[in-house]
Formats: structure tokens, sequence, C-alpha cells
């Protein structure tokens, strides 16, 4: 008869149980209070299908999260992959960011001179105080962003997207959403497809907006030598320029558009087919816009 040595035994199992619950993923739904000491990284990369990310930009050297997992979530991976530092959420099931039960919630703050790079599926994503510039995919959802300095670049879908108070170049490239744009960017480019645009800046200095359809607003002075350039298909084109305006201005439509001056008694000239084009200077002329629609309204406005 084999005699077991009751002590060894209990030792063995306490010993087997913190090692499992030291080396466990976290577990879906589960709050979690993580942070990782930077040691020279530039860059930080997010990824995850679906929740509420808020990344926040501060002074400390390093990367805290806190929050709640999703409820399908298999776990969260925080690493470190040469000067990049990676954040992953996995889920249990492929494609499960469309079943039901809550999704992620989490707050991640980072050291404001990194490079943050965010991919998701679905949900909504708030950024803040960031100068290392935001590199940005979002399926649909919302995004909003404030404070970024440097560089905005931003992909989406389907997303409604709110730009304030930066101070960065802009790329945006988005099938349909809102797309809201207030600070200062020295260049600003978005491509859209099915948007209303409402772009508000303290300087313009080179502006190219290109939608389908939608409306857009463009609201702020033209730099000397500033340029604007701004293609719409279907929906009323605005914009609402400073009483100093200097540029040499060129307005055309297809034939459901119309053009209206508010600058010089200048009036356009209309085509065989209801097309309308009006050419233009005011000021020095130094600066340059072009703007061109469709169908609908082509203003240049005194705001």
């Amino acid at each position: 008869m084999v005699r077991v040595n009751k002590k060894n035994y209990i030792g063995a199992f306490i010993g087997m149980m913190v090692l499992a619950l030291a080396s466990r993923s976290l577990i879906a739904g589960e709050k979690i209070n993580k942070s990782l000491a930077l040691e020279g990284e530039s860059s930080i990369k997010i990824n995850y299908q679906r929740g509420n990310i808020s990344v926040i930009g501060w002074d400390q050297n390093k990367i805290q999260i806190k929050g709640e997992l999703d409820d399908k979530a298999k776990h969260l991976e925080l690493k470190k992959e040469g000067k990049t530092i990676r954040i992953t959420i996995t889920l249990l099931e492929k494609d499960s960011y469309i079943a039901s039960g809550k999704s992620s919630k989490l707050t991640i703050r980072v050291p404001k001179e990194l490079l943050v790079q965010i991919t998701a599926v679905t949900g909504s994503i708030n950024i803040s105080e960031i100068n290392g510039g935001i590199v940005l995919s979002l399926d649909s959802g919302t995004l909003v962003a404030k404070k970024i300095k440097k560089s905005v670049n931003i992909s989406s879908v389907g997303t409604n997207i709110n730009l304030i108070d930066i101070n960065a170049t802009v790329d945006i490239d988005s099938v349909s959403g809102k797309i809201i744009v207030k600070g200062q960017s020295s260049k600003l480019f978005v491509k859209s497809v099915y948007s209303n645009i409402d772009i508000a800046l303290n300087l313009i200095t080179f502006c190219k907006i290109s939608n389908i359809s939608g409306n857009i607003n463009l609201r702020g002075p033209l730099a000397n030598n500033g340029e604007i350039s701004i293609s719409n298909s279907t929906g009323d084109t605005s914009y609402f320029a400073s009483d100093d305006l200097n540029a040499r201005i060129w307005l055309e439509t297809g034939p459901g558009g119309d053009i209206l001056n508010q600058f010089t008694k200048d009036k356009p000239t209309s085509g065989m087919v209801g097309d309308e084009k009006l050419i233009y200077s005011v000021g020095n002329s130094k600066g340059k816009i072009h703007m061109i629609t469709q169908n609908g309204k082509l203003m240049v406005n005194r705001k």
C-alpha cells in the first residue's frame, strides 16, 4: 500500500494553484488595472474589435490601462516590440464583435509624445492631449479627438468624426458620417463619399476637400499664397472668408448648380445646358480658390 504524505500533497496543490492564477489570461468582462513603464519607445499600437476606448496623453513615462474588458474577450495583451508598445484585445469567437453582450470600456493613459495608432471595427474612440500624432482606423462609430498636435490621419467607413482644438496636418479618408474639424492645420485633406463636412480653421494655408454627396462648409481666413480646392457633386458648398480676402477665385457648377458671389459685382456666365462659371479676383489675388459642384449652391461668403 502506497502511503501519501499529506503535507507534501497539500503543498504541491497550493503551488499548482498559485502558478495557474499567476499565468492565466484576463477573462471576459474582467475589471483591469495594468501599467507598463517605457524605455525609449516612440509609438503605441492599439488593436480591438469593439468597445469604447479613451486615450489620454499625460506627462508620466508609463502606460496605464483601467476599465472593463468585453464580455467576449479572451485576453488583453500588453507588450513591447522594439520601439512600439502593443495593446491587443482578442475576442473568444470570430466576428463576435457583432454579438450581444457588453463591449470593452477602457481608459488608456500614454506619454504625450508618443505616436498613437488605433485600429478598431466598431465603437467609440476619444483621444486627447497627444503631441506625437495619431493614426486611426474605425469602420463604424464615433471618433472625437481633442488637442492633437503634429498629424492626424483617419480612415473610416461610417464614422462620425469630430476634431477639436487641433494643431496638426490632417488627412481624412471616409465613406460616410459627419466630419467636423476645428483648430489649425497647415495642410488639410478630406476625401469622402457621403458626408456633411464642417471645417473652421484659424488660418487656411492648404485645404483640399473632395465629396460626392453632402453639404460642405469651410470657414477661416486664407493665408497669403494659400490654396483652397473643393469638389462636390450633390449638395451646397460654401466658403466663409474674412473681409481681407486676397485670392483669384474659380467657381464652376453643373446644370443643377447656382453660383452666389458676395465679394464683387461679377456675375456668373451660363452655358447651353445650364452650367455656370465665374472667375474673378479679390484683393491682390495671391491666394487661389477653386470650387466646383454639379448640383447645389456654390457660395463664397463673408463670415
